[in-house]
């Protein structure tokens, strides 16, 4: 499956849509041997510019046919099942002046966003453990991104960097 994520990163280009990527996805994940989807109405989402502040789910989710832009966020959720085996993989690429990368290099909101998940990521791997119920690790997350943002949604690319330590 990683090697279908990454064959994205060549597919993603100016005038792509949403409804294009499902489609590759479906293809892709096909190729690699995926025979089903343990969300069945779901087998790939896929959230471009706007829509990738959305929390939707699969009843809700319909992808649209608005082109991909100079400077979009591309985040996508596949879902395959094989046999008794079921993966859960997500990955955002970033599209900057019209080229789809897997790491961001130039806008400054793509790079602290991609520091600060890399800052949570790095936590959960620390924190996390085989007891650990989801809402404890839930609440461990909630309080430190509550630290970050002083119970405010929005915060600077200059106050990430700071946080982060970049």
């Amino acid at each position: 499956m990683l090697k279908a994520l990454l064959a994205l990163l060549e597919f993603i280009r100016l005038g792509i849509t949403e409804a294009d990527l499902v489609e590759k996805c479906l293809d892709l994940q096909y190729k690699a041997g995926i025979d089903g989807y343990w969300c069945k109405s779901l087998p790939a989402l896929v959230l471009t510019g706007n829509h990738t502040t959305l929390a939707i789910s699969s009843p809700q989710y319909n992808p649209s046919n608005v082109p991909i832009q100079e400077n979009d966020l591309v985040t996508i959720y596949l879902n395959p099942s094989t046999a008794s085996y079921c993966g859960d993989y997500v990955c955002s690429f970033y599209v900057e002046n019209g080229v789809a990368r897997h790491s961001p290099l130039f806008n400054q909101e793509f790079i602290a966003g991609a520091h600060a998940l890399g800052h949570l990521h790095a936590m959960l791997i620390e924190v996390a453990h085989i007891d650990m119920t989801f809402e404890e690790l839930y609440q461990l997350i909630h309080k430190k991104t509550n630290d970050w943002v002083l119970n405010s949604w929005t915060i600077s690319c200059t106050e990430w960097r700071k946080i982060c330590s970049i």
